[in-house]
């Protein structure tokens, strides 16, 4: 005789055995849901510190913008105040009822104005070998290759200032100012020749039986196929009146007629007149 399952009791295990991998499946899908929260949280919290990374970034930048242009602003007064310091940039010697004595420190050369008070003022400018204990400081060995231009220059201003008639003592004041203003704009030329020196390797010669002295530089274009040489001639009442430039083609072809017309234009004389001109015509090379 045959025996047949209980239909009824098969399908109770089938659905108990389905109910069983359902909530298999069920749990299953809840970690992987879980895993997923997890991995959005994650996100969430890398997206927030993106955003901060990129605000800070973006302040950053604008801190940075904001500093270069107060730093060109800060440099800017800072040469305005060089000069008007300038003005009176001068120290008192020791002094009796007949001689009055100032000295001009400089870090690379010193000169010294001294006034014999009679019937007449006779003044007596000169060079002071003896430089103040600066003397051996990075900022004179820099200027160290520009000493027969300083001490020539130098020697210039301190004939004029000795050939100046002073009729009486109060003129002193103002012999005084030429002389210390001259020798500050001296000071300064001195300075931005040195940084075309280095920026450019720029020469400083003088040539023979010329009381002008010239500045030489090599311009050559980031190809290297263009190659340019530059003469500046840079006279006593620099930077007050226009530089004679020199400008030769060595290599490669260029417009010389119109960056001679536009170094004319952008460059105008004044402090800084030289630098502008060897940039100008760096810029133009390409």
């Amino acid at each position: 005789m045959m025996i047949y399952p209980n239909k009824s009791n098969f399908f109770l295990a089938a659905a108990q055995f389905d109910s069983i991998v359902l909530k298999e499946e069920i749990t299953s899908m809840e970690a992987e849901l879980e895993r997923a929260k997890g991995y959005l949280e994650k996100a969430k919290r890398e997206e927030e510190q993106t955003t901060r990374i990129i605000k800070k970034a973006d302040q950053y930048l604008n801190i940075s913008t904001e500093q270069e242009d107060q730093i060109r602003e800060v440099e800017s007064h800072e040469k305005k105040w060089v000069v008007l310091k300038g003005l009176n940039k001068w120290k008192a010697r020791p002094m009796d009822d007949r001689n009055i004595s100032f000295i001009f420190p400089s870090p690379f050369l010193c000169a010294s104005i001294s006034f014999t008070l009679g019937d007449s003022v006779e003044c007596h400018a000169q060079i002071k070998t003896d430089v103040s204990k600066r003397g051996e400081t990075s900022t004179r060995k820099r200027f160290q290759i520009l000493q027969p231009f300083l001490e020539e220059r130098s020697r210039e201003i301190c004939n004029i200032a000795n050939l100046v008639p002073i009729d009486q003592p109060t003129h002193i004041g103002n012999v005084l100012t030429d002389f210390v203003r001259t020798m500050s704009r001296l000071e300064r030329t001195a300075s931005e020749i040195a940084s075309l020196q280095k920026r450019y390797g720029a020469i400083l010669s003088r040539p023979l039986n010329s009381r002008h002295f010239e500045l030489t530089v090599d311009f050559t274009s980031r190809s290297g196929h263009t190659k340019l040489l530059g003469i500046f001639v840079i006279s006593e009442s620099y930077p007050y009146s226009p530089v004679d430039v020199c400008l030769d083609v060595l290599e490669g072809q260029l417009n010389m007629e119109e960056i001679r017309k536009k170094l004319v234009k952008n460059a105008k004389p004044g402090f800084c007149y030289l630098s502008r001109s060897v940039d100008f015509i760096a810029a133009c090379m390409g």
